[in-house]
């Protein structure tokens, strides 16, 4: 029997699987090259193989390869379902995307991750949320205005619905109700409102 002897790359893909679960959940601040290595069954010095840059070079790594993945699949989304389903169902399958995903906690990542970077990687993580989240997401949006059917600023409307959108994680936290009807409320609640006008 021929042993499957890891490759360079599966190696450095877990490293990665690792260091942005833990970065999305605690962090960049937090989130020390010690508790990585210790949570990967290495030691620290192993890391630098995959970093040599330490800690914000693997961050960076993360975020590169978190929103690459974001922009294939919310394109493939986008897709998919605008022209053939119309506009809720997009935003419900770019909901359960975000679902299916590890929470970014944007507001974290802009007010504090990114003042802890050099400003020229502060730069390019906003340059790759516009480029790989917010603009497929946006064409979504400017069908909604072309149709006559947005009901507020474009960008305003956008950043409420990656509110709404990134809400889901927290969740289960306060109610008993399925993930998939939570996000179908949350999508009625955005498209159509919680409380009827007088």
């Amino acid at each position: 029997m021929t042993l499957s002897i890891p490759s360079k790359n599966s190696a450095r893909e877990a490293v990665l699987d690792i260091a942005e679960q833990e970065f999305m959940q605690h962090g960049y601040k937090m989130v020390t090259l010690e508790a990585l290595a210790k949570k990967l069954g290495m030691k620290k010095p192993s890391l630098y193989y995959h970093a040599p840059g330490g800690k914000e070079e693997l961050f960076m790594s993360v975020m590169e390869r978190c929103m690459e993945r974001h922009r294939i699949n919310l394109s493939a989304i986008v897709a998919k379902t605008l022209a053939s389903q119309g506009i809720r169902e997009s935003l419900v399958e770019i909901g359960r995307w975000f679902m299916s995903q590890p929470p970014m906690q944007t507001s974290r990542l802009i007010a504090v991750d990114l003042t802890l970077l050099q400003s020229t990687n502060a730069a390019e993580i906003m340059s790759l949320i516009e480029s790989c989240i917010a603009k497929p997401v946006r064409k979504v949006f400017k069908q909604a205005k072309s149709e006559g059917r947005l009901n507020g600023e474009l960008n305003l409307l956008m950043g409420v619905y990656f509110n709404l959108m990134e809400s889901l994680h927290e969740m289960p936290l306060y109610t008993d109700t399925l993930p998939e009807k939570n996000l179908q409320q949350v999508i009625d609640l955005f498209m159509y409102g919680a409380i009827k006008a007088e």
